[in-house]
């Protein structure tokens, strides 16, 4: 296999499974609990940031390299720690736009915490050195390899956690949490009028979604070996949700294929030849295929590829899908009326 198509292949299976990792994150504080993040990716940045300066030595000015913390930790040690950064943020974040906040309101207050926390780490160069970033980020085993094949050595780190957490995400679709966390999402009010703490229940899941997203930060900060503001712009949390809405909400499968149809079309674009000597191209097509191809699923399939399908065990043994229950409910209450 020619070596540069070998390293284009393993690019895009790392950038898949980073993606399919925000997906699955995403999936549940969306899909599953509803809570409409459009700070999502300030997470993932937190994620990196965190995973970073846990691994790197201490700052340098002599390189321009000011940051917190640079504690030298094993990079296992700054993937937890990248997690639980994010969670702990996530946290607070839930208690500031979740106790009140619903619906449109909540979408733009979690924007807002974006553009805030975006503005605090770009004008902050003591942080996570400002507008310039981390860089130097040592790399899982790249002593042992070199650039053109160190795709392949950590593609392997990427896989075993997506496999991890996938399992995690499964779990808890399945679970109790999970029916509960639908319930929240799709009648908060009858949900809190059966005695269910909607509150917690959407910090919990926020608390989860963001771990989930600091993993994939704190990989990607490792893959690339350094993390700026660029990385988190606010159309990657568009091309995040991209992957929910195109797969289906509430579905980790749906997750899965989202990132996968995400990121095929996001690589894909590097073989377009560039135009008129336009840098940007690349970048612009991509924006659009990918604005395009949302228009059309959520036009042909508003409930993505793969949609949400949860039953109703009946006395029979057979299964009724809950929108076939709805619809008799609806009209039983429509004829007795």
């Amino acid at each position: 296999m020619n070596s540069v198509i070998g390293l284009w292949i393993a690019n895009a299976l790392v950038n898949y499974g980073i993606l399919a990792l925000i997906a699955v994150g995403l999936n549940v504080s969306f899909g599953m609990a509803g809570i409409l993040d459009l700070a999502y990716f300030l997470f993932v940045a937190i994620g990196a940031y965190f995973g970073g300066v846990v691994a790197m030595g201490p700052p340098d000015a002599s390189i321009l390299l000011n940051h917190i913390l640079g504690l030298s930790m094993p990079w296992p040690v700054a993937i937890v720690a990248g997690a639980a950064g994010a969670g702990l943020v996530g946290l607070l974040a839930g208690l500031i736009a979740l106790r009140r906040l619903r619906s449109d309101y909540l979408a733009i207050v979690m924007f807002a915490l974006w553009s805030i926390g975006y503005d605090l780490i770009t004008n902050s160069s003591g942080l996570f050195n400002g507008l310039t970033g981390l860089f130097n980020v040592p790399q899982p085993f790249s002593t042992a390899t070199n650039a053109l094949t160190y795709p392949w050595v950590f593609l392997p780190i990427v896989v075993v956690v997506l496999v991890i957490l996938v399992v995690i995400a499964l779990g808890l679709e399945r679970s109790a949490f999970g029916r509960t966390l639908r319930a929240v999402r799709d009648d908060p009010d009858l949900a809190e009028s059966l005695g269910k703490p909607i509150v917690l229940i959407r910090i919990r899941a926020m608390i989860v979604a963001c771990a989930f997203a600091g993993v994939a930060g704190a990989l990607t900060v490792f893959y690339v070996g350094a993390y700026n503001p660029s990385a988190w712009s606010i159309f990657e949390t568009v091309a995040a949700f991209g992957a929910i809405l195109i797969g289906g909400r509430g579905n980790v499968f749906g997750a899965l294929f989202g990132a996968f149809v995400i990121s095929t079309v996001s690589d894909g674009v590097q073989f377009i030849p560039t135009i008129l000597s336009r840098s940007t191209l690349t970048a612009d097509i991509r924006e659009a295929l990918l604005a395009i191809l949302l228009m059309l699923v959520l036009f042909m399939n508003p409930r993505g590829i793969f949609s949400e399908r949860f039953g109703i065990r009946v006395s029979d043994g057979s299964t009724l899908d809950a929108d076939v229950v709805s619809r008799r409910t609806s009209s039983q209450d429509g004829a007795k009326s």
